[in-house]
């Protein structure tokens, strides 16, 4: 089976347009995006603003962009097209476990490479400070396969199309974790004090004896609910 090599990375990568390293060092190459861009870094965010500490979410910090650039695919919460093939190196949500395993194991991987006949990506874990997990390849099936952002929307541009709104279901990375977890947004970017994090109640059914309910996740760790797990939430309050 042939995967994609760099020409399909190079097409991707015109659509999710360039973005700082993240954790483990991966970037992205730029796609000559319009719209003014300032880099936020680490101290910016505490300082703006209470957010989680650094060792909780390390690296957490993108690009700011306003103008066109803020309402491209990967900015924020900007879905890509159902045709976008994550390039090669960037980092993407991904289901780590099978389909039975309740609750599902959600967490980071890094393209490796894609196997077009078969809609699959080839991934490997990310590996997070303090969160202690075992490396790891894995064949994932697209569907199952969430793009995280690779900038983010400055104050100034943020909308309904690039930011999520309270009550949005999102999987959003637990504090000090690896894993993705399901959840709601409670508050959002610049609900009061202008705050730069989401705030998410997560779902209890996915938390561990003692973990806090609800957490304040950076942007860069939060991504839209993958259409599997909407179709699940409709079958579950339907009584299917």
């Amino acid at each position: 089976e042939n995967g994609r090599g760099d020409g399909s990375g190079s097409r991707a990568a015109a659509t999710a347009a360039g973005s700082e390293g993240g954790v483990g060092g991966s970037s992205l190459a730029s796609g000559g995006s319009k719209g003014k861009r300032a880099r936020a870094t680490d101290g910016d965010e505490r300082r703006r603003a209470p957010s989680p500490s650094p060792g909780e979410f390390p690296d957490s910090s993108l690009e700011l962009v306003t103008g066109d650039a803020a309402e491209e695919p990967l900015c924020g919460a900007v879905r890509v097209a159902p045709s976008f093939v994550a390039p090669l190196g960037s980092r993407v949500v991904a289901r780590l476990s099978g389909p039975k395993v309740i609750p599902q194991l959600w967490s980071i991987g890094i393209v490796t490479r894609f196997i077009e006949p078969k809609s699959k990506y080839v991934l490997r874990d990310e590996e997070i400070p303090g969160a202690h997990n075992e490396i790891k390849s894995h064949t994932i099936t697209s569907k199952y396969v969430v793009p995280m952002p690779i900038s983010l929307p400055a104050p100034s541009a943020q909308s309904s199309r690039n930011s999520f709104s309270r009550g949005a279901h999102v999987l959003a990375l637990y504090p000090g974790d690896s894993r993705f977890v399901k959840g709601v947004v409670s508050a959002a970017p610049g609900d009061s004090g202008g705050r730069r994090s989401y705030v998410v109640t997560f779902d209890p059914a996915e938390l561990n004896p003692g973990e806090a309910p609800s957490a304040a996740v950076p942007a860069s760790y939060i991504v839209a609910l993958p259409a599997c797990l909407v179709e699940q939430m409709y079958l579950q309050g339907n009584g299917g």
